[in-house]
């Protein structure tokens, strides 16, 4: 389907027709909203009792359901077809809510990380204005305050992206909900600096899916996401909304991981006037023979003051929640103070709660010859510097050299992808299952127990897992299934695989071996070593002839591994060196790791916090001042 509307009319009566459940409240009002644009009655009330609960009791995600009873509200309170009881149910909930820390009743709600956070402003944003002269009831504040109030907060954290750009980088997931919340903005906000913000930024978002989108899904390297999500593309909301703005992928309609399936997004754009600018189109529809990306988001905890963001100052300690650095020793003081402006005992624990893997991390990191800062914070989404090498047959990415020897959480560093189910990484686990728990965080496959030192340059990668001798996993495994690729073998210390046109060589310093039953039969390749190299080279039919010719390639490359040190003669770069405490060295020259510009591709060259943005295709020029 080439035309947006069409795409949009069609997502919406396949929105309708699918068989939604009754799933935690997050998603139900969002099918209600499909059901309004296509005057498709009735509204199922226990559908929208299950949004009212989850508000109403202020759990976690009573966030993300607000914004799509805001939206309906917005939009839809007149239909006929929600009933006058509905709309008061509806509005009750708005009017009671609890929209931030320093407001009574928090409860089990999540408000800290980047994505919740442009939720609840979003939210205390639009419901002030739509009760502009009401007093709320959890707050004893007028609406006119609660606008207010969230417009501050949202212009805040609208700049800080502008600046620095995510902490939850290129993150499959909570792009979703961020998008969320700035189409709530663009649409509906009275304050036009919010809206013109909002909207600029909603185009930078979709220019990182743009540029890093490989076959319709965003196979990257990835800030947060979740184990479904990065062993296929075809769930995942971001490929779902690539699908719908660019025409790219497929239109996936079936159930979601932690809500039952209906995609926030892509009803928000479905029912919004933004138009994604022409420019990031013809970026999304580009498909050079090869093109190599690179940039940056966050920020450290000891640059921040630097720009402006004091460690110290419970003023400033939003910005280090967003990037879960909020535990840091050198936020602490000021994060505890925030914890106890919020009643909040588990915040107080959360902050307090993370020095037990301090010395373990210390010990790992000094024993592989690095040298330790003093941060050891497992959620942390500190300053990140990425690489994504894409080509018409595959795509590379890498997190570039991100934190290595400390503890992770749901960081996924790097990611290979020749289909949108032919995807291979590695990973050191975090437990035995793919429970989505915030105490299965990492778990089996997303996120890393300990983290590796992993870094890339165009199409070959290197992946060095170092984890301590008493870890009750030993070892790292890749993600590799035989089922998704047209041809796949073995050949000693190698594994390779084909998939249509594209080509990738995984090599283990210690012989990984497929697991050869249970639910990883013939998918995971476990090498059985506390401390294993793994080295990843993509090729195509375009630059090496046939995959008979690529495998030859491989097979006659020269690879040595000492400890954790490789020397690699690539058959594409030449000689390449990497190690934990090494720099990436290709053709005998430094490949820089660090201190990337915020944008530095072929369409995009922009400097680190600018805040002023220049695309250009061929001759066609985009800016955005923000």
């Amino acid at each position: 389907m080439s035309d947006y509307q069409t795409r949009i009319e069609h997502y919406l009566k396949t929105e309708v027709a699918a068989p939604r459940q009754i799933g935690n409240g997050r998603a139900e009002i969002f099918h209600q909203i499909a059901k309004l644009t296509q005057n498709e009655g009735p509204l199922q009330e226990d559908f929208i009792a299950s949004t009212t609960t989850l508000i109403n009791t202020r759990l976690d995600c009573a966030d993300f359901a607000l914004a799509g009873v805001l939206r309906l509200l917005y939009l839809y309170s007149e239909h006929p077809l929600l009933e006058p009881h509905m709309r008061e149910d509806l509005e009750q909930a708005t009017l009671n809510f609890c929209y931030w820390y320093d407001q009574p009743g928090i409860k089990g709600m999540c408000f800290h990380t980047e994505n919740h956070q442009i939720l609840f402003h979003c939210c205390e944003l639009l419901a002030g204005q739509l009760f502009k002269d009401t007093v709320f009831a959890n707050s004893g504040k007028t609406g006119a305050w609660h606008a207010e109030h969230g417009a501050t907060r949202a212009k805040e954290w609208l700049e800080q992206r502008a600046k620095f750009g995510f902490s939850e980088w290129l993150s499959n997931c909570y792009f979703e909900e961020d998008l969320l919340a700035l189409i709530n903005l663009y649409d509906f906000s009275e304050d036009e600096d919010v809206k013109e913000k909002a909207g600029k930024l909603i185009d930078i978002v979709l220019l990182e899916l743009a540029l890093h989108s490989f076959q319709g899904v965003l196979a990257t390297t990835h800030g947060r996401t979740y184990s479904r999500w990065i062993t296929s593309g075809r769930s995942e909301p971001t490929a779902q909304i690539s699908w719908l703005l660019f025409g790219k992928g497929e239109l996936y309609s079936g159930p979601g991981l932690y809500h039952t399936g209906t995609n926030f997004a892509l009803i928000s754009f479905a029912t919004s006037g933004y138009q994604c600018p022409h420019v990031i189109q013809k970026i999304a529809d580009d498909e050079p023979d090869e093109i190599f990306l690179r940039e940056r988001h966050g920020l450290d905890v000891k640059e921040a003051a630097s720009y402006g963001l004091d460690p110290n100052k419970v003023s400033s300690n939003m910005f280090f929640w967003a990037c879960q650095t909020s535990r840091h020793p050198e936020v602490r003081a000021a994060s505890l103070a925030v914890a106890e402006i919020a009643e909040h005992p588990w915040l107080v624990d959360f902050v307090e709660g993370v020095d037990e893997p301090l010395e373990r991390s210390k010990a790992l990191i000094e024993e592989a010859g690095g040298i330790f800062d003093g941060d050891a914070v497992n959620t942390a989404l500190s300053s990140v510097n990425i690489v994504t090498y894409r080509t018409p047959d595959y795509q590379l990415s890498c997190a570039q050299d991100f934190r290595a020897g400390k503890p992770g959480y749901q960081q996924h560093p790097w990611h290979a992808a020749l289909g949108i189910d032919a995807v291979v990484f590695t990973s050191h686990p975090g437990t035995d299952d793919e429970s989505s728990d915030h105490l299965s965080r990492p778990n089996f496959w997303a996120g890393n127990r300990w983290l590796p030192r992993a870094a890339q340059h165009k199409n070959v990668l290197v992946c060095i897992h170092h984890v301590p001798q008493n870890d009750p996993r030993p070892y790292s495994h890749a993600w590799f299934p035989k089922a998704a690729f047209d041809e796949v073998f073995q050949d000693a210390n190698w594994t390779l695989a084909r998939k249509n046109e594209g080509y990738i060589a995984l090599y283990s310093q210690n012989v990984a071996r497929w697991a050869t039953e249970g639910l990883y039969k013939d998918t995971e390749l476990r090498a059985n070593a506390r401390d294993n190299i793994w080295l990843c080279e993509m090729g195509n039919a375009k630059q090496h002839g046939s995959f008979a010719a690529f495998v030859k390639a491989i097979n006659n490359s020269e690879v040595s591994c000492k400890g954790l040190s490789i020397n690699y003669q690539s058959p594409s770069l030449g000689g390449l060196s990497f190690g934990w405490a090494e720099d990436l060295l290709v053709a005998d020259q430094a490949i820089p790791l660090h201190n990337y510009k915020r944008f530095d591709n072929p369409y995009i060259q922009t400097e680190f916090a600018e805040m002023n943005y220049e695309m250009k295709v061929e001759e066609e020029v985009f800016r955005l001042e923000l």
